[in-house]
């Protein structure tokens, strides 16, 4: 027969196995359902200069990965890939995603101070003939080949190309309607003080407003300007004074050695 010290062992064993069995099925299990292998697709650049290594991905606004690496590709690197040096980035992208013919990849800075991202559009059937691409991808054979070589593997003509889109247009576009409020702010302050101005509220609009004020001040710089007039003359006198003075005292010495 089990005593009481053996029962109270075996329940307490068997209430953490239970409890160690639903963790497993609530945590780890919904874990690794959510968490899903990225797909890693390389993209062809005119350049990469101002995009870094974790560089945002977005796929119509919505954000779906970022860059895992960069690489230069240079002529009789033995990949066979371009006849010129060009740039080749890793997308690691958190799902498989159809491409269409009429697909749209640019990076951009998304503010004038911002880090520069990678925006893709897909593209969209336009008809019943119209088939989805099979973009080139990497298999984890090529992956993990790359990352110890640090060469790319051939990526054949149906890898991804993208377009460097840094028009200032756009970014001066982009700018202002990711500063709204500031910008909204600032026309709210102008046009409270155009109000006052308007009103007569403050020295400036008084000034502006009332007669006697301005009176006041232009007869204040009229003031000014015959006081400035008559420094002026007063300096140009004592200039023509020393003139004279200079010349008296030049024929006294003159006549005294004649003397």
């Amino acid at each position: 027969m089990f005593n009481h010290r053996n029962i109270t062992l075996y329940v307490g064993c068997t209430f953490f196995a239970v409890m160690g069995f639903i963790a497993y099925l609530t945590i780890v299990r919904t874990k690794e359902k959510t968490e899903k292998t990225p797909v890693f697709y390389p993209l062809v650049l005119e350049s990469a200069e101002g995009l870094r290594q974790g560089a945002a991905i977005s796929i119509l606004g919505v954000s779906a990965g970022s860059v895992d690496s960069l690489y230069l590709i240079s002529p009789g690197d033995g990949s066979g890939n371009s006849d010129s040096s060009m740039v080749v980035a890793l997308l690691a992208i958190n799902q498989p995603v159809t491409f269409y013919s009429n697909y749209r990849i640019i990076t951009r800075y998304p503010t004038a101070l911002g880090a520069k991202i990678i925006e893709i559009d897909p593209g969209r059937k336009k008809g019943p003939e119209d088939r989805p691409l099979l973009p080139r991808y990497l298999g984890s054979k090529e992956l993990v080949a790359m990352k110890k070589t640090g060469l790319v593997p051939e990526l054949g003509n149906t890898v991804l190309i993208a377009a460097n889109f840094d028009d200032p247009l756009y970014m001066i576009a982009t700018t202002l309607a990711e500063n709204r409020k500031p910008i909204r702010k600032i026309t709210r302050n102008l046009a409270e003080i155009t109000g006052k101005m308007n009103s007569g509220s403050g020295t400036i609009a008084s000034i502006l407003n009332r007669p006697d004020l301005a009176d006041g001040s232009n007869e204040i710089l009229k003031g000014a300007i015959i006081l400035i007039q008559e420094i002026r003359d007063g300096v140009e006198d004592s200039r023509e004074s020393r003139a004279a003075i200079d010349f008296i005292f030049t024929i006294t010495a003159f006549l005294s050695l004649g003397g």
